[in-house]
């Protein structure tokens, strides 16, 4: 492989494929409840859950997302970006070794809490880690590897859960975090960190594994600017506060705070989540929501690639748009249908195909666009000095908008439900087009410029 991938290449692909396996296990727990539920309904596990119990076990993943990005950022600062993500494999581990020997639904919410602090530490590291091993005619690309394990996650999930008995899932998942801690020993640490510790032959090392060997001259002249950026910032000393007191970092902030919030708000979470159990089945019992929802997976994936193909060509900002366009369309297109077959109590047997079709769609103009480009813009906008409290910040916020569609999902109305997903998609075009700009193709110290002027 490394022979027919230029060596630097194809040891930026190993490190950003090793570092967003832990997206890969958050895909997978995000599938995860879709195939538990059915299994639950039909007894197959013999745990009664009521509606709360399902709800909190659901969101237990968004609780435990959000308590993990502040520590996480400090392990990162303090011992390194790949032994917090070995940590993170950990929980992982941990939260599939507790399905398997669940008897409660406080197992069940307490495995989903493990996995998302699991899922905290690998959104926040991740994304940080690749940022600063790749170069930047890739870097776009290597970012958008992040949509593409997170949905072939859930494609796992989805896909081969609802075929396997509950242990068979659980062990099925366990080997994952195995493998991703196995990788973590043939990758490099961070050049930007091992300079942040004052390792300067180790960073050296590092960028040489990353970079072309070649071309000794412009590696040099790159090591000798992240010294200079690194020692730059520790000198300044900056914090947490300075995301909102610096002019750069408070616009850096804004950019992606509300497209992530805006992502989460727009309905992915509870979709992934309740799909497959809440659309409605045709008359004649042909096609349920765990077909769709299986098909979802696969269309996520395609996408994904597609937006990994396109994104350092066609840029950020037109992507984005164009997903952000498609995502208000269809779900205002469910909650058309919902407002006539609940609300409204007309007739729409003839017309049940349309949520599926919208939740098939969702999967083609999610990935691209809105699934990728805030996370790409978490990795660019924000100088090393404060990445670390950005990712934690993001991470959290993310969780906070994930908990709450999760948890209203199921508390009103369906068509209510759609409208706001659709709003919440529309409303993220109106700021793309009108605050966000375009960062194809710039160095990270060309975007910082942009973001101070």
């Amino acid at each position: 492989m490394a022979s027919i991938i230029r060596k630097h290449i194809f040891n930026q692909l190993l490190s950003s494929i090793t570092a967003f396996l832990t997206l890969f296990l958050s895909g997978v727990w995000l599938g995860w409840i879709s195939v538990v539920l059915p299994k639950v309904h039909s007894g197959e596990i013999p745990v009664p859950m009521s509606g709360s119990d399902i709800t909190w076990a659901v969101v237990g993943l968004d609780i435990g997302n959000f308590l993990s990005p502040l520590p996480t950022g400090y392990l990162m600062d303090r011992y390194g970006r790949l032994p917090t993500l070995r940590l993170a494999m950990l929980f992982f581990a941990a939260a599939s070794v507790l399905a398997l020997v669940a008897s409660t639904p406080l197992h069940f919410f307490l495995a989903r809490l493990l996995a998302g602090v699991g899922k905290g530490a690998g959104f926040t590291a991740a994304a940080l880690y690749v940022a600063e091993i790749a170069g930047p005619r890739i870097r776009g690309a290597l970012s958008g590897v992040f949509i593409v394990m997170l949905t072939g996650g859930l494609v796992v999930s989805v896909t081969v859960g609802p075929w396997l008995s509950f242990a068979t899932v659980n062990w099925l998942i366990l080997l994952f975090p195995v493998l991703g801690l196995v990788l973590t020993f043939f990758v490099v640490e961070s050049p930007y960190y091992r300079c942040m510790r004052g390792d300067s032959a180790a960073a050296e090392k590092a960028l040489a594994a990353v970079r072309d060997r070649t071309k000794v001259a412009a590696r040099t002249s790159e090591l000798e600017l992240i010294r200079l950026k690194v020692a730059e910032e520790q000198s300044a000393k900056k914090s947490a506060w300075t995301l909102v007191s610096e002019r750069g970092n408070r616009r850096a902030l804004a950019i992606v705070l509300v497209t992530g919030i805006l992502e989460r708000a727009g309905g992915v979470a509870s979709i992934m989540a309740y799909a497959s159990s809440s659309l409605p089945r045709d008359a004649a019992g042909f096609w349920d929501g765990k077909l769709t929802v299986m098909l979802f997976s696969w269309l996520c994936v395609g996408s994904g690639l597609l937006g990994v193909a396109l994104v350092d060509s066609c840029g950020r900002k037109p992507l984005q748009l164009v997903s952000c366009l498609g995502l208000a369309g269809v779900t205002a297109a469910s909650s058309v249908f919902y407002y006539y077959h609940q609300k409204a109590q007309e007739d729409a047997a003839g017309f049940v195909w349309v949520p599926h079709a919208c939740i098939v769609l969702f999967g083609v103009f999610y990935p691209f666009g809105v699934g990728q480009i805030p996370h790409t813009f978490q990795s660019e906008l924000f100088p090393t000095s404060v990445k670390g409290h950005a990712s934690a910040i993001m991470t959290m916020a993310l969780a906070v908008a994930s908990f709450a569609s999760n948890k209203l999902y199921l508390a009103v109305d369906l068509w209510l439900v759609y409208a706001a997903f659709a709003l919440c998609n529309l409303a993220s075009a109106v700021f793309t087009l009108f605050c966000v700009f375009e960062t194809k193709g710039k160095t990270l110290a060309e975007i910082q410029d942009l973001l101070d002027r």
